[in-house]
C-alpha cells in the first residue's frame, strides 16, 4: 500500500511540472517583433508567430534557462524562476559578426532577415517576399506583387494583374489569406471567372 502512494504522488508531481507554461514576446531594440524566432528551452522548442509572441511547456526547475536565437541577432539566454512564467518582452540585438559559413557583401536589410527566417522555420514550404523588395520595383496592385515570387503567375484584366496562379492550377484552389484571416470568396460558382475561393487581388494596393 505504502509503495502504491509513492508512485501516485510522484506521478502527480510530474503532471504538474509538465503543465507549466512559458510566455513572451521577442522584438528588435525598435520594438518591432520578430516572427520565426526559435525558442529553447531544456529539450523542447518552438518558435515565434508572426507577433513575435511565444508560448512552450517544459519540465522546469527552481532556476531555468530560455535560449532565443534569431537569424542576424545575437543569441539570447533569459534566466526565470518557475515563480515568474510570463517573460515579457525579450529585447534582441543585432549581430556585429559576419556568419561563420556565409559570406555576405553588403547588409540584408529588417523584412528581408524577417522573411529568411519565417522561410527557415515553416513547417511547409513557403516563399516569403519582403516589403524591401517591393518597394524596390512599385507595383499596381498585391496580384502584381505577389507575382515575383517563383511559381506564380497572375491573370490579367484590361491589362492589370486580378487573379493568381499557383504553379498553374485553377484559381479557384487558391486561398488568400491577409495577417492570417482568411478572406472570403467573392461569390460566384465553380464555373465563374471568380468562383470558389478566388479572390480579385487587384482591389489591393501594392
Amino acid at each position: 500500500m505504502k509503495k502504491f502512494i509513492f508512485i501516485l504522488i510522484a506521478s502527480c508531481s510530474i503532471y504538474s511540472q509538465n503543465n507549466n507554461l512559458v510566455t513572451g514576446q521577442v522584438v528588435d531594440e525598435l520594438n518591432q517583433p520578430l516572427p520565426g524566432a526559435t525558442i529553447t528551452l531544456n529539450d523542447d522548442y518552438t518558435i515565434t508567430d508572426f507577433n513575435g509572441f511565444f508560448e512552450i511547456q517544459s519540465i522546469l526547475n527552481e532556476n531555468n534557462k530560455l535560449t532565443v536565437k534569431y537569424l542576424g541577432y545575437t543569441d539570447k539566454v533569459v534566466d526565470f524562476t518557475i515563480g515568474s512564467l510570463d517573460l515579457g518582452q525579450i529585447i534582441m540585438t543585432a549581430s556585429s559578426t559576419e556568419l561563420a559559413e556565409v559570406i555576405v557583401d553588403g547588409t540584408y536589410l529588417p523584412s528581408q532577415v524577417r522573411a529568411l527566417n519565417i522561410q527557415k522555420n515553416s513547417a511547409n514550404i513557403v516563399n516569403v517576399l519582403a516589403s524591401d523588395a517591393i518597394g524596390k520595383l512599385p507595383d499596381r496592385n498585391a496580384a502584381e506583387a505577389v507575382q515575383r515570387i517563383q511559381g506564380v503567375s497572375i491573370e490579367r484584366d484590361h491589362g492589370e494583374g486580378r487573379y493568381v496562379i499557383v504553379r498553374g492550377t485553377p484559381i479557384s484552389w487558391n486561398a488568400n489569406l491577409i495577417n492570417g484571416t482568411r478572406l472570403p470568396s467573392v461569390g460566384g460558382t465553380s464555373n465563374d471567372t471568380g468562383g470558389d475561393r478566388a479572390i480579385p487581388l487587384d482591389i489591393f494596393p501594392a
